[in-house]
């Protein structure tokens, strides 16, 4: 997986963000993308953007737990520990943090989107589905938490040292309606529909008219969903 750009420390919740980035640049503009670009995975049929992709969602998928729960991240418990340089010769051990209702949301999203752009990939058929799967896993544990209240927030309790990774209930939520407008899109389940009916109103950007940067990956799945051919008219229309 990715180190974070402060430490050696690697966080779930951090990646949701510029990996929905990766996909969408990559999908906008797939011709800009080769697999020339001098990478260990150059000339393997992916585009090299995509080998960087799959290199996190490697890592992602090892921190998701069969119950669709979710390591929020993993490294250090002092700041003494992984600083060797470079990152090759860091060989420190590294330590789990708990699991949290925001890490398995953040994977339902971003396995969703992935499975969609890497399904047409060669010979990624099998992998994307397995995304796929994981992501339905995972976002029906949040589901159940939402419905019962049970979000957490407070999972980073700071054994690792360095960033928190915790999200609001607010940016659950974002993430949650990320998640279900992708999985509408591959599977055609009411259940995720039905969350996007219930929730699409509820947070920005919509609640509020700003589009923020911060908030891009469900901004551009809100835009893609009005483009669904089994999209709710009223909400694709809507504003």
């Amino acid at each position: 997986g990715w180190f974070d750009a402060g430490d050696y420390n690697k966080y779930v919740t951090f990646a949701q963000l510029p990996l929905h980035e990766l996909l969408a640049s990559y999908e906008d503009n797939p011709t800009v993308f080769g697999d020339d670009w001098n990478w260990p995975t150059s000339g393997n049929n992916i585009p090299d953007l995509l080998d960087e992709v799959i290199w996190e969602l490697d890592w992602m998928a090892k921190m998701t737990n069969s119950d669709g729960s979710v390591h929020i991240k993993m490294g250090s418990q002092n700041y003494s520990e992984n600083v060797a340089t470079p990152p090759s010769a860091n060989v420190d051990q590294r330590f789990y943090g708990m699991t949290c209702t925001s890490a398995s949301v953040s994977v339902a999203s971003v396995f969703a989107h992935a499975s969609l752009v890497l399904q047409n990939q060669n010979n990624l058929s099998s992998y994307a589905t397995g995304l796929r799967t994981t992501s339905e896993n995972c976002w029906a544990y949040f589901k159940n938490a939402f419905d019962n209240n049970n979000l957490e927030t407070d999972c980073d309790n700071g054994e690792i040292i360095a960033g928190d990774a915790d999200k609001t209930i607010a940016e659950q939520t974002r993430y949650g309606l990320t998640a279900a407008i992708y999985l509408y899109e591959l599977t055609g389940n009411s259940i995720y529909q039905d969350f996007i009916s219930s929730q699409y109103d509820q947070i920005e950007p919509v609640s509020n008219g700003f589009w923020s940067p911060y908030t891009m990956p469900l901004g551009e799945a809100l835009l893609r969903y009005t483009q669904l051919p089994n999209a709710n008219s009223t909400i694709a229309k809507d504003r």
